[in-house]
């Protein structure tokens, strides 16, 4: 595993594992003010397919439109040199 808890990322420091899938894993996480948030960061591999690239840089700005209470809100994306 790339990342580990305890580790900070983007800001967000690394609780907990959830879970892991086929485009990556999400992490709790606890912003700098202490937000619990859940942090999804894909497979690496997979971003160096352009196809798969556009096709989760899709699911941010699908994501990001979505406003339910069983949903997730998006509230950053960005790139970690990891």
């Amino acid at each position: 595993m790339l990342y580990s808890p305890g580790e900070t990322i983007g800001g967000y420091t690394i609780i907990r594992r959830v879970g892991q899938g086929g485009m990556g894993v999400v992490f709790e996480a606890r912003s700098e003010d202490g937000t619990r948030v859940a942090l999804k960061i894909p497979h690496p591999q997979l971003l160096e397919d352009p196809g798969t690239r556009a096709r989760y840089d899709r699911e941010l700005e699908v994501s990001r439109s979505l406003i339910h209470p069983n949903i997730q809100r998006v509230v950053s994306t960005g790139l970690d040199e990891k």
